[in-house]
């Protein structure tokens, strides 16, 4: 064994024990997510996330049918993802990214340049199940193992399902069109092909901070020579995820290679924030106006019978037609930005649709108008266990338990987040 193998087999073994008396610590939650398969977490509405990350990649190989010669060892060092993405609807975001790598080697690959320019669009069909689209272009030929000369578009099939404490991750997807292989000098040594992506993996949350994933990610048919093929990749993934607050969230990893084309050891880490937009503003409202049945309507257009579209909102509810209840109290937000029963039904509504951050939204702003709103809290304290806040949701809980002492319900969701 070569004292540079030695080196990376000691950062190996001790980054594995340092991961784990990170992950017991007991400070905010965090749920179980992937680190390199595509995680169904979305965007809420009109909020926006950064993402930057960084990775020190070993022994990548480039193989011999490539150049005729000996097999050639280099490493990568790379900025990636640097990505911003924002939500247009509760499953539907829209995102722009890059990132930069610079391959050591001589005499190749030598390259060193930005990755190609990303347009994603990501929706989600079911909470288990989501599609996204990855335009790349503006890509360097001679950046090896990503670069291309014509633009790509990559579909990806993601696809997670609870399993027991943890979640079962899996990913499929493709890319189309690919793009000359160059060399330093600018001649083309390989022709790089649409290639197949795949993952399969699983993750638990170890404590309210940290959880943890354990991946095997991979991709096949990258480029055709005359014998053989190149790219083929395949990596087995240890992950952690560290919930900063509900706001940030840092991803380190360590990857070791299962195939040639693969990077020995890959060390790799990610930050995530998100950025969420301030409540818009309501309207003050007289004493007198809290109360009135009917609200004055603007010069020219008919008075508005709130009592009656807040009837007609509860009725859609109770026939579970969901769109259209939606629909109808936010009518009702038009003409009354404080309406406390429109606030609390739509943030019920939501609930129902699992569309939790938007549930939320409408949760505080009703505790803004009353704050000592039994039932709202409780419901926001279930939304925080659900988005995996498990700190936020106890203090939610606390809270209904000093207005409601004996309140059952609550004093269960207090065990249960005790344990």
């Amino acid at each position: 064994m070569s004292i540079k193998q030695f080196f990376k087999l000691t950062v190996l073994i001790c980054l594995i024990p340092l991961l784990g008396i990170v992950g017991a610590a007991e400070l905010s939650a965090s749920p179980g997510m992937p680190t390199r398969i595509e995680s169904l977490e979305f965007v809420p509405r009109s909020r926006h996330q950064l993402r930057v990350g960084a990775g020190l990649e070993f022994n990548r190989e480039l193989g011999t049918d490539l150049l005729g010669e000996e097999e050639l060892e280099y490493d990568a060092y790379r900025l990636s993802p640097v990505e911003y993405r924002f939500g247009l609807l509760d499953d539907f975001e829209l995102g722009i990214g890059t990132g930069y790598t610079m391959n050591s080697g001589s005499p190749h690959p030598d390259e060193s340049n930005f990755d190609t320019i990303d347009l994603m669009a990501r929706m989600r069909w079911h909470r288990y199940f989501g599609t996204s689209f990855r335009l790349r272009f503006a890509g360097d030929p001679a950046l090896h193992p990503d670069g291309a000369d014509r633009p790509q578009l990559r579909v990806n099939f993601p696809f997670v399902i609870a399993v027991g404490d943890g979640y079962f991750h899996s990913e499929v997807g493709y890319t189309f069109a690919g793009g000359d292989y160059e060399n330093a000098e600018g001649e083309v040594i390989a022709d790089r092909e649409g290639h197949l992506n795949y993952g399969l993996g699983l993750s638990w949350a170890n404590s309210s901070f940290s959880a943890y994933s354990l991946e095997v990610v991979g991709r096949q048919a990258g480029a055709e020579l005359e014998s053989g093929s190149f790219n083929d990749h395949l990596e087995l993934v240890f992950g952690s995820t560290f919930t900063l607050n509900k706001n940030s969230r840092l991803q380190p990893s360590i990857a070791v290679g299962l195939l040639e084309g693969s990077p020995d050891l890959a060390l790799r880490i990610s930050y995530t924030l998100g950025l969420e937009p301030p409540l818009p503003t309501r309207k003050k409202m007289l004493p007198a106006d809290r109360f009135s049945r009917r609200d004055p309507a603007p010069v020219g257009e008919p008075e508005v019978d709130l009592h009656e579209l807040k009837n007609r909102g509860a009725a859609e509810f109770e026939l579970n037609n969901l769109e259209k209840a939606i629909e109808i109290f936010e009518e009702v937000l038009e003409h009354k930005p404080d309406s406390l029963i429109a606030l609390s039904n739509l943030g019920g509504l939501h609930y129902r649709r699992e569309n939790y951050s938007r549930a939320a939204v409408y949760y505080r702003r009703a505790l803004d108008v009353e704050p000592t709103d039994v039932v709202a809290r409780q419901y926001l304290g279930a939304i925080y266990y659900q988005l995996g806040e498990w700190e936020e949701a106890r203090e939610e809980f606390q809270t209904v338990l000093e207005l409601e002492p004996d309140n059952e319900t609550v004093q269960r969701w207090l065990d249960f987040l005790s344990r």
